[in-house]
């Protein structure tokens, strides 16, 4: 038995959540949240508006349940496991469908009801179930048990908005920076086991702030981000890549520094890897570093048929090799060269309809 606790990096003097001017909101339609292919290459599709829809055999059908209606329509992420889709909502908490039986089943047990307003969702290597919250921290259900990680027990901040699963345990990406949970025996008390699985662990001195993590301009010369909140991790091979609230995409290195991935700006709300290349999709376009692992990373940015000023939300990888692109109005688009787009998808009239 093995429980995550919490080790590693925090900022000591950042702003209260809110500081920074807000970004304008786009309407709640169908925001294109998630998206996951299953093997034999149906696409999932979690929306922030019209709930969860299968597309198979070129026709896009919703998941309802057994009254006709959608278990929620505010849908933050999925995430397949088998032949169960988990996914996390904004306002009805954790949700499962069984994409064999094709019928919802009951989540137990239940998270409980500071996890209802979910943006995190993630399993570890193990089989662990992670959860993050809007402002309840998060949780991991462990031997059938949820067991609560939030502020109490040392996670930087209450408010989390993806977690990213590594060999060694977790990153926990929130409103106040980017945290890792590490594996450690239930014996001790906010430790880590070494790489030689010592028998007796050491316990951590308190949380400091790490210097990759800074806002300010120690961190990255002038590419510094000014808004420490971190919307989304893609842990690569020993990097890390995130993407900021407002202030594009950057690395973390194995020797503790981070690097802006030039040219990236604005809110980034998905990464993925498509090719050997890291893909970046956000607020202000879509862009390509064709070497993620390159000294000075920098990213292209895509020409694209859609309009200026759509948000990207979601990137996937389709069973055929495809990358496929969800933005804030409902449309998924397709390349299969990462050079040319088609829309694939697009809601419209209650439903997702092919152009």
């Amino acid at each position: 038995m093995v429980l995550l606790l919490l080790v590693g990096f925090a900022l000591t003097t950042l702003p209260e959540r809110g500081a920074a001017a807000p970004l304008p909101l786009p309407e709640y339609t169908a925001v294109i949240r998630s998206m996951v292919v299953d093997a034999s290459g149906r696409l999932w599709i979690g929306s922030f508006g019209a709930g969860v829809w299968v597309c198979e055999n070129g026709r896009a059908v919703p998941l309802l349940d057994a009254h006709g209606e959608h278990p929620s329509r505010r849908i933050s992420r999925l995430l397949l496991d088998g032949h169960r889709l988990w996914v996390a909502t904004a306002g009805e908490g954790l949700l499962c469908y069984d994409t064999a039986a094709r019928r919802w089943l009951p989540v137990d047990p239940d998270p409980g009801p500071k996890m209802r307003a979910l943006h995190g969702l993630a399993r570890t290597a193990d089989g662990r179930l992670l959860l993050g919250s809007v402002g309840s921290g998060a949780a991991e259900l462990r031997d059938g048990v949820w067991h609560h990680l939030g502020r109490d027990q040392g996670l930087g901040d209450d408010w989390v908005n993806d977690i990213a699963p590594t060999t060694t345990g977790a990153w926990f990406a929130t409103s106040r920076g980017v945290w890792h949970v590490a594996a450690v025996a239930p014996s001790a008390s906010f430790g880590f086991l070494s790489s030689a699985h010592a028998s007796a662990p050491r316990v951590p001195p308190p949380p400091t702030a790490d210097a990759w993590l800074y806002p300010g301009g120690s961190c990255c010369g002038p590419d510094a981000w000014d808004n420490p909140e971190v919307n989304v991790l893609l842990p690569l091979a020993s990097f890390t890549f995130l993407g900021t609230m407002a202030d594009g995409a950057f690395r973390h290195d194995p020797d503790g520094e981070t690097r802006k991935l030039a040219g990236t700006r604005g809110s980034i709300q998905a990464l993925c890897l498509w090719r050997n290349a890291l893909w970046i999709a956000g607020s202000q376009g879509l862009w390509q570093v064709g070497d993620p692992a390159a000294p000075r990373p920098a990213a292209t940015q895509l020409l694209t048929p859609w309009e200026p000023g759509v948000t990207l939300k979601s990137l996937a990888v389709t069973h055929r090799d495809s990358l496929l692109i969800g933005t804030h109005d409902g449309r998924i688009f397709a390349t299969s060269d990462g050079k040319t787009f088609s829309l694939a998808l697009q809601y419209a009239d209650g439903g997702f309809r092919q152009p």
